[in-house]
């Protein structure tokens, strides 16, 4: 075995980008691969020895990032596609010249794609659809929204089948004809029950045969790969590595056994850049590798016997065996076998019939995987998104309180050390050396490197997000990266729940990190004075602070400086009808708490607000058109918040107040 680094790389202003995907084709005897990156190039390269390569092309067709590439089986095309949401076919040449034949346009950036034959491709978007394109036609066949979440792998199984897998949720489609047209349909589903943290890596799919190996599963409270047929029933599993397994691939090649038993082999790679090497007559691995790899891996390919992998940081490894070390299970070192399922020990027992080492350590707990009928995650009705205008509070909330900034104020080159609660349990944070390094009880469970000596970072108990050359969003709990590398140029970073911002010096954008969707975008108010911060506080209020002390805060498209102290304080303070100003209950003194509690967000007083008009109606035993107009505007500030039950307590107080009935029936038409 031999593992050796490659000169394949991509460079923009001699820093090493990303490379996110990888593929392989062969041409008149020639052996080529691309590479597609962050920086939006294609790179196309020849073959010369085994860690040698000459760069042969340079394809420019997206506008952001390359998120995944791959040639037909026939090498006939290749296809790619990004986070512009375009994908790009090209017809290759017996040269191996790229010609390019069109763009087409998907609903949001796509995330996965594959070919069957060379007739159709698969993609799938992050906003959960998949699409299948006629590519003699230029058109797309289907748009499937069988998918509740983002579509994380798509995969051709055969020349009729291909299988999509998002988070929790795994569908077959099959082809049929009807009028002597082709189409695809949805044949059969699984929902099991996955990691819950997941990220943008290709290959979470890998065929062979009739084995399909899924990565990202979870059984038993351990990260597995589970290995199914290809009706999607349950095999067994793939279980040891510490953090999720996102890579998985199957060598292409059937191996045959010293015993004349035919098996093939899949390689796992993990979040813990370790990558195991498995045999399908074997439950245990052949070949273990820890820290394989800086960055975990993105992407990988088999050609022959020589496994190839493109990780985070840019580099691209080959492990090459010989036909002898892949002919037989050669490592049978303590160290490096993982711990196994039930599933697994049935299977060594009917293979090999062994003793199975300390069997009381096993769990005898089923693997998690449900048929279509059964409830699971999936099945829950969708939450009701948040609108762009309103930065509040999410369905489920997290801690924002152990939210922390590390900038260039208060983090230098000495050691920093910080204890973080996650899940009831203390995490330490240590930055040294350039690395950030979490430890749980003084044991490391993993480091990330840091590429600027003044990074921006900031955390709750959720997510860790760094911003060096690019921005990284990590899972805290275990170091997985949520998304790839976001490059853009950042002057200011803030976290608060499940909401990232990014400021640079005239934009603000906050990002939603549970669907990583864009849910504001605005332009900084121009200013004499720079800008020193830009922040949330508490109730989620989106602040720009300026050198000069102005404090502007973004309500409904405008900005809107904090010069009144009695705003500012209203703002700092939830209780403000709890003051003196509680007995002030002039129409005047209300508007004014109405237009407070609307930049706040605070439905609670907003009600009580209304409680008080409402109550000045009563006084006078009628509702004139001032009041009228008022109750309205604050009415349907309640319903756009859906705090129907507050409408209700609203019109049931009114019913008491003369001449009100045409009101109350103009309301009701609106929550109808």
């Amino acid at each position: 075995m031999i593992i050796s680094n490659t000169n394949i790389n991509h460079e923009v202003s001699n820093q090493t980008q990303s490379i996110f995907s990888i593929d392989k084709t062969v041409k008149n005897d020639k052996f080529f691969i691309a590479t597609g990156s962050i920086d939006g190039n294609i790179k196309i390269w020849t073959r010369k020895t085994v860690s040698n390569y000459e760069l042969v092309k340079t394809i420019k067709r997206h506008n952001g990032s390359i998120t995944i590439i791959r040639f037909s089986k026939s090498g006939r095309y290749f296809a790619s596609g990004a986070d512009d949401g375009k994908l790009s076919l090209f017809k290759v040449t017996d040269e191996c010249e790229f010609d390019f034949l069109y763009n087409l346009k998907q609903s949001s950036d796509i995330t996965s794609l594959d070919f069957i034959n060379d007739d159709f491709i698969v993609t799938g978007n992050l906003d959960g659809k998949t699409n299948v394109i006629d590519i003699y036609n230029h058109k797309r066949l289907h748009e499937f929204k069988d998918h509740t979440k983002s579509i994380l792998n798509v995969k051709s199984v055969d020349n009729e089948t291909f299988l999509t897998f998002s988070e929790g949720e795994i569908f077959l489609y099959k082809q049929s004809y009807k009028d002597n047209e082709r189409y695809f349909s949805l044949f059969k589903r699984k929902f099991y029950k996955i990691d819950e943290d997941t990220s943008g890596m290709n290959n979470k799919i890998s065929v062979q045969g009739n084995y399909i190996a899924l990565g990202l599963q979870y059984n038993n409270n351990r990260h597995t790969v589970d290995v199914l047929d290809q009706n999607l029933n349950f095999l067994y599993s793939l279980v040891g590595h510490k953090l999720p397994v996102e890579v998985v691939s199957f060598n292409d090649n059937v191996f045959l056994s010293d015993k004349n038993e035919e098996f093939s082999v899949i390689a796992c790679a993990s979040q813990d850049t370790s990558i195991s090497f498995w045999s399908t007559i074997n439950p245990k691995p052949f070949l273990l590798i820890k820290d394989f790899t800086l960055d975990p891996i993105l992407d990988m390919f088999w050609y022959k016997n020589a496994l190839v992998c493109a990780s985070y940081d840019g580099v691209v490894k080959v492990v090459e065996f010989d036909n002898d070390e892949l002919n037989c299970n050669y490592v049978k070192n303590k160290q490096n076998q993982l711990n196994l399922t039930k599933e697994n020990i049935l299977l060594e027992k009917e293979f090999f019939k062994d003793k199975i080492d300390e069997p009381n350590k096993v769990k005898e707990e089923k693997t998690e995987m449900v048929e279509e009928d059964k409830k699971t995650e999936s099945n829950k009705s969708k939450v009701r998104k948040i609108t762009p205008v309103s930065i509040s509070k999410d369905n489920k909330k997290i801690d924002g309180k152990t939210k922390v900034r590390i900038n260039n104020e208060n983090f230098d080159s000495k050691v920093y050390t910080k204890t973080i609660d996650v899940n009831r349990m203390k995490y330490q944070m240590k930055y040294e050396n350039d690395q950030i390094c979490i430890f749980v009880n003084n044991i490391l469970l993993y480091k990330l490197h840091i590429n600027s000596r003044y990074p921006n970072v900031v955390y709750n108990n959720k997510y860790m997000i760094i911003y060096d050359d690019y921005v990284r969003i990590y899972y805290i709990v275990n170091g997985m990266l949520v998304y790839p590398y976001i490059h853009i140029n950042v002057t200011c970073i803030d976290l608060r729940d499940n909401r990232l911002l990014l400021a640079d010096k005239t934009t603000i954008k906050i990002i939603n990190l549970l669907n990583m969707e864009v849910f504001l975008e605005t332009s900084i108010p121009e200013y004499k004075e720079n800008i020193s911060n830009v922040y949330f506080d508490e109730k989620y209020i989106l602040h720009v602070k300026y050198k000069d002390e102005l404090v502007l805060i973004y309500h409904k498209k405008f900005w809107i400086p904090i010069n009144n102290l009695t705003i500012k304080n209203s703002i700092e303070n939830d209780s403000l009808l709890s003051n003196n100003n509680d007995n002030d209950n002039t129409l005047e003194h209300l508007e004014s708490l109405y237009n407070i509690y609307i930049i706040t967000n605070d439905v609670d007083n907003v009600f009580g607000v209304g409680m008080k008009m409402v109550g000045i109606c009563a006084r006078v035993n009628d509702i004139n058109v001032i009041l009228e107009v008022k109750l309205v505007k604050l009415i349907e500030y309640l319903i756009s918040k859906d705090c129907k039950s507050y409408v209700h307590e609203l019109l049931k107080r009114l019913n008491e107040v003369k001449n009100s009935h045409g009101f109350i029936d103009r309301i009701l038409n609106i929550l109808k």
